[in-house]
């Protein structure tokens, strides 16, 4: 059976779709964190990702697994989600307190139908010189 062909997989500061055009807005999209202390916690970030399935795939499972850069991996919820008529399924996630360990870069994996279709990294990177952020803050 053929595979979901990935068109977009992006951690950014928000997707939005515009009610008039369908168009979706994606704004602050990065893939790098500097922060003045550790442990950190990245406070929201957003999941975008677009799929054009098989003829033949009506719908996908989708999760995402994250992993730092010492190994540990964690796990969200998978959800369902239906193609429009053209075969393409859109997702947009919100994370939410996203904990940093340690710097390095941390894996985010995106689970289609159980097996990873692709891996995004986002480096975190320790910047002591940070003095006007906040305690725990991060910057990117």
């Amino acid at each position: 059976m053929a595979s979901p062909r990935l068109q977009a997989f992006l951690i950014c500061d928000g997707a939005l779709r515009d009610k008039s055009s369908g168009k979706i807005q994606i704004t602050g999209v990065f893939d790098h964190i500097a922060v003045k202390e550790l442990p950190a916690v990245h406070r929201d970030a957003t999941v975008y990702v677009r799929l054009v399935l098989p003829q033949q795939m009506q719908g996908v499972e989708m999760g995402l697994a994250i992993v730092t850069p010492s190994g540990k991996r964690a796990t969200t919820e998978t959800h369902s989600y239906n193609a429009s008529p053209g075969g393409v399924v859109e997702s947009t996630s919100n994370l939410s307190e996203i904990h940093l360990p340690e710097t390095g870069t941390y894996r985010f994996e995106l689970l289609v139908n159980g097996e990873t279709l692709a891996e995004y990294g986002l480096d975190v990177v320790r910047n002591a010189a940070l003095d006007a952020v906040p305690d725990g803050a991060t910057i990117h």
